[in-house]
């Protein structure tokens, strides 16, 4: 009886950390993962420009900040802490003007080879460090009605993911990253278009594959 006992007691004690979610990334498993956030943009050349105009025509053209992302990635873990991936989105921001119907809109695809390794973990709880290194296509200034301008841009960014698992195979994540990304002179033009600054992003990852 005293044996059936001890048994049954480290059996209860053992059953929640085998069922806990570990928020682990193992050797040799693969994520797939989608994220949406809002994004900063530097912008400081069409900025300008969008000021000349005010002060010239009476326009009232906002700032052109503000962007909104998407992404989805691909990622295999080559260790338990470091892994490799493939990311790919849409960037998209608009100024309007506030005394008319105008506004000129800039828009990107970024497609990004990035990596990443493990910062800390406990239990549920992730934190990692990303990096990415790939180009902006389609990256472009328009105004519609007026025309626009586009080319390919290299993008590089830096950035921290914090992760919650909520079950074993599924994530909840928020990143927070720092993107250098700039249309230089597109198609001759006499300004930049800087797609640089930061973004924040939340979404989901999938898990599969591995030794957990």
């Amino acid at each position: 009886m005293k044996r059936a006992a001890l048994a049954l007691t480290l059996l209860a004690i053992g059953a929640p950390a085998a069922d806990a979610a570990l928020a682990v990334f193992p050797a040799h498993s693969v994520s797939v993962g989608a994220r949406g956030g809002l994004a900063y943009l530097s912008m400081s050349d069409v900025n300008e420009i969008l000021r000349l105009r005010d002060a010239e025509s009476g326009s009232r053209f906002e700032d052109l900040h503000r962007a909104w992302e998407g992404s989805a990635d691909v990622r295999y873990a080559l260790t338990d802490k470091f892994f490799l991936g493939l990311e790919g989105g849409v960037l998209r921001a608009r100024a309007r003007d506030r005394g008319s119907a105008s506004e000129v809109r800039v828009s990107g695809v970024p497609v990004v080879l990035e990596g990443g390794f493990v910062v800390d973990q406990s239990n549920e709880v992730s934190v990692r460090a990303l990096a990415g290194l790939g180009v902006l296509a389609g990256a472009k200034l328009e105004e519609p009605g007026s025309g626009k301008v586009d080319g390919t841009a290299f993008l590089g960014y830096v950035g921290a993911e914090l992760e919650v698992r909520v079950t074993p195979a599924l994530g909840l994540t928020l990143q927070a990253l720092a993107r250098s990304a700039m249309l230089a002179r597109p198609d001759g033009s006499p300004y930049d278009v800087d797609f640089s600054g930061g973004a924040a992003r939340a979404g989901i990852s999938t898990y599969w594959g591995g030794g957990r």
